[in-house]
């Protein structure tokens, strides 16, 4: 019997659960995202958005949503392409989401973010002249 863990895929469009095997974690999140290299994103309640490492070098879409997901769990900063949420042990191993994790990630992008991370964002994205029609709706919530 495979063991599998329980993953979030966020996209730019949609969020979706899905099981990543035990087995060589590493390749399926490479699939999963879409990428040959991947980094951690490490957010609150140790919930890890494996992100393409090189996805704005690659000119993956800004995804917005999952730029929200991560300034609401704690971590600011602007994130392209697809990400997969997961978890890791104690030992850094990496594992499923618990239910709560699950709850967290989906409720980050599901209710309306705060005005402190709308905020967050803001000022994240205000360093680009790009984003400014990003902002201008993010503005308007």
């Amino acid at each position: 019997m495979t063991t599998t863990f329980r993953g979030i895929l966020i996209g730019a469009a949609q969020l979706q659960q899905v099981t990543v095997p035990a087995e060589q974690t590493w390749r399926a999140i490479q699939q999963a995202i879409d990428a040959r290299n991947f980094d951690v994103v490490r957010c609150r309640d140790g919930i890890d958005l494996y992100v393409d490492d090189e996805g704005a070098i690659n000119r993956a879409p800004f995804n917005l949503p999952l730029t929200i997901i991560a300034h609401t769990l704690g971590h600011p900063t602007a994130l392209f392409g697809s990400a997969l949420a997961l978890t890791a042990d104690d030992e850094g191993d990496t594992k499923g989401l618990s239910d709560e994790q699950a709850k967290a990630v989906t409720d980050a992008i599901e209710q309306k973010p705060s005005p402190e991370v709308v905020d967050a964002v803001v000022a994240t994205l205000s360093v680009h002249p790009a984003f400014v029609p990003i902002i201008a709706m993010l503005r308007s919530l």
